[in-house]
């Protein structure tokens, strides 16, 4: 019997310390934006490390989009209430992927949510003794580790790449909706090596560009950025802040991106990564953060010269390969193709089409 698989199924196999430093930037009703700062040791790893990586163009073999798994862990009080409820969660990740499509990443729930049922994380996680210690409840490996919690104080705080204990911190409240769908994206973009566009910790960036290979977010096509809180205009999304030069650059006065995911923009105008903030993360995923492609397992029948490792890069040729090294809670996303496997009929599972824009469909079974 030959199995025909809708494209776009969706996929479960059923079976076998960032530094606690505040940004300046204040969000509405007194919340402050973002709490990832680039501290001593990512300066360090910038000018050591991630500039002697090559920063080429995003590779060729990501089919769109590569799949990225992230672990749900959902604050709540010690009786089991409160907390992110699963309509949000759902909001938070539609989002997430409107946002990341321009940069072929998809992201995914791994496994079921983990609930984490304590008072002091419930109601005092806003103190930033406590973000790092969250940070380390039950991470799961080969993942992105996202901590939904409240917090009075910030809307999210990420972990660079090597800083540590690694996750994001999410509020609830910002997490995902029409009125706030860039947060979560913003934090995602920093867990992938990108600053802040005002950031100044390596120099402040002339508005010309002139310095911006070393100065601001080390990227030349975000323009300089004197920070955009409190100077963009409601409905618009115009910079309203002023148009001076920076004492030390030339003359030309800023103007800056409003709708930059890793600007102080509002919210609501956010929703645009450059080409060479796209790089960058690709970089720092190939370079920093490989294991992210140990729970997805990409699977092409037709792949030439592949290595047989299940990566983007070198998919299985077979499905029955892929399950050979699935665990639980992993994911399987197969190119259209025939695969005349008929051991597949014993396993109970659903088929995720990894090339969604290519013709043909996927047939498993015979």
């Amino acid at each position: 019997m030959r199995r025909a698989v809708h494209p776009l199924a969706a996929v479960v196999l059923v079976g076998a310390s960032l530094l606690s430093v505040l940004d300046p930037g204040l969000a509405a009703a007194g919340r402050r934006d973002c709490g990832t700062v680039a501290g001593p040791e990512q300066v360090e790893l910038e000018r050591r490390v991630f500039k002697s990586l090559d920063l080429g163009k995003i590779p060729s073999f990501t089919k769109t989009p590569v799949r990225i798994p992230i672990k749900v862990h959902i604050v709540r009080n010690s009786q089991g209430g409160g907390g992110l409820s699963t309509t949000a969660l759902d909001s938070a990740f539609h989002y997430l992927n409107q946002q990341f499509v321009q940069a072929g990443m998809r992201f995914h729930q791994w496994s079921d949510i983990h609930y984490i049922d304590n008072d002091i994380y419930y109601n005092n996680v806003d103190e930033f003794d406590l973000y790092d210690i969250l940070r380390q409840e039950s991470p799961a490996s080969g993942v992105i580790n996202v901590y939904f919690t409240q917090d009075d104080s910030l809307c999210g705080q990420s972990s660079f790449p090597l800083s540590g204990p690694q996750g994001i911190i999410m509020n609830n409240d910002c997490a995902g909706s029409s009125g706030n769908p860039s947060t979560f994206a913003h934090e995602v973009g920093h867990y992938f090596n990108l600053y802040h566009t005002h950031e100044t910790v390596f120099g402040a960036e002339c508005p010309s560009g002139s310095n911006c290979a070393t100065a601001g977010d080390q990227v030349c096509d975000t323009p300089a950025d004197p920070d955009l809180s409190d100077n963009v205009a409601t409905g618009t999304c115009a910079y309203t802040g002023p148009q001076f030069a920076l004492p030390g650059c030339d003359s030309t006065p800023y103007s800056p991106s409003t709708v930059n995911l890793m600007s102080y923009s509002l919210k609501e105008c956010r929703d645009t990564f450059t080409v060479d903030q796209q790089t960058r993360m690709w970089t720092a995923l190939l370079a920093f953060r490989p294991e992210l492609f140990d729970r997805v397992h990409y699977v092409d029948s037709n792949a030439v010269g592949s290595a047989d490792n299940g990566t983007p890069a070198q998919p299985y040729l077979t499905v029955a390969k892929a399950l050979i090294n699935f665990q639980s809670g992993d994911k399987i996303v197969i190119a259209g193709g025939n695969y005349a496997e008929t051991p597949l009929l014993d396993v109970q599972m659903e088929l995720d089409r990894w090339d969604l824009d290519a013709p043909g469909e996927v047939i498993v079974g015979q």
